[in-house]
């Protein structure tokens, strides 16, 4: 009981000194924040390609803040969409994002829980109602997810370690072999049952940029602010399953001991055998906390966004598996980096698969 105590009054003291340093003592400087603008304001600006980008964040903004009673959006303080001078002005919230409250371990887990729940429930309740909703087009699955898709593996050097890796049928991680990721979604495109539960039953005004750092969050458990919303080049609309996903990726995907280097991998390519990756997490406490965290936004998207749209879980999970190969495409990304996210890819594939679709990974494993 004596052991339970402690440990219960030191996790309330690590709690309590954190939330007091990175709120009140050392919380960042407005002067310190990319974009700020005086007059303790944001500034977001677009050039070029970007402005469509800057239309379409600033129309999410107006829309959500139309039905908002959780004020997740932004406050929008000034607006220019000139050609060259294209801006929006936000309110600056000197808050920490979501992702350093789980680096730091900032809130206890219960509160971290009721955020989570909190964030679904109001943007099931707003942005995800029916009234933020479009009919879903009839190319929208060619056009949104294999195209871009397709587009991503052809720019891929299949020579090269990362290609290699990428296209090759079979190989092994940590000892276990796997189906290769490229057969796996091009035996998918083929598969009717696939296609006809990947399609949602209507297209909504979704977040499109859903990440751990776009998330704010205040001292209390329901004051949170999403930045970047809408920020797609095609507009604010889409599958609500796609944040969900990005969510996933984003606390199951290894991304962030990948922003923070912790992590090893060794690739081992030997002629005529399949390539073979062992890797580790080298901060097993983050990893472990980021997976508890996965686990409640699976709970809490069951909960409050899957009953209104169909099978959200499905259609996550295997977004959640191609996530990381669309980050691929980023520019400061290194090699082992690039091989770290396709290992991910298909441990998340092949997890998906074998839980949604059995049979056929059955049937390609035969083959």
């Amino acid at each position: 009981m004596r052991n339970w105590f402690t440990h219960g009054m030191k996790r309330f003291y690590v709690i309590a000194t954190t939330t007091f340093k990175y709120y009140i003592k050392e919380r960042p400087s407005p002067s310190a924040v990319s974009g700020y603008h005086g007059r303790r304001r944001v500034r977001y600006r677009g050039q070029g390609d970007d402005l469509r980008i800057i239309q379409h964040e600033i129309e999410w903004i107006e829309r959500f803040r139309k039905h908002d009673p959780y004020h997740f959006a932004p406050k929008l303080l000034d607006v220019s969409i000139e050609f060259g001078n294209a801006y929006y002005d936000t309110q600056y919230y000197p808050y920490p994002s979501f992702a350093m409250i789980l680096r730091r371990n900032m809130n206890a887990s219960f509160f971290v829980r009721l955020r989570w729940n909190l964030l679904l429930k109001g943007l099931s309740e707003t942005l995800y109602s029916t009234r933020n909703s479009l009919d879903v087009p009839d190319k929208y699955l060619d056009e949104e997810v294999f195209g871009p898709l397709q587009q991503l593996l052809k720019e891929v050097v299949p020579d090269s370690a990362v290609g290699k890796v990428l296209f090759a049928p079979v190989l092994r991680v940590n000892s276990e072999s796997m189906l290769g990721i490229v057969p796996l979604i091009e035996r998918l495109m083929d598969f009717p049952e696939f296609r006809e539960r990947l399609l949602p039953n209507s297209l909504h005004a979704v977040h499109g940029r859903m990440s751990l750092e776009n998330i704010l969050c205040g001292i209390r458990a329901q004051r949170m602010v999403l930045l970047h919303g809408g920020g797609c080049p095609k507009g604010i609309y889409g599958d609500v399953a796609k944040d969900i996903g990005r969510l996933y990726h984003e606390l199951h995907g290894n991304l962030v001991h990948l922003q923070d280097r912790q992590y090893s991998l060794i690739l081992m390519l030997v002629e005529q055998e399949p390539p073979e990756i062992s890797f580790e997490m080298l901060n097993t406490r983050l990893r472990d906390r980021l997976v508890d965290n996965y686990v409640m936004v699976r709970e809490a998207a069951e909960t409050w966004v899957q009953p209104d749209h169909g099978n959200v879980l499905y259609r996550a999970g295997f977004y959640e598996a191609i996530e990381p190969l669309f980050d691929m495409q980023r520019k400061d990304m290194r090699r082992s980096e690039q091989l770290m996210l396709v290992v991910t890819a298909v441990l998340r594939l092949n997890q998906w698969m074998q839980q949604y679709h059995a049979d056929l990974y059955e049937q390609l494993e035969v083959e």
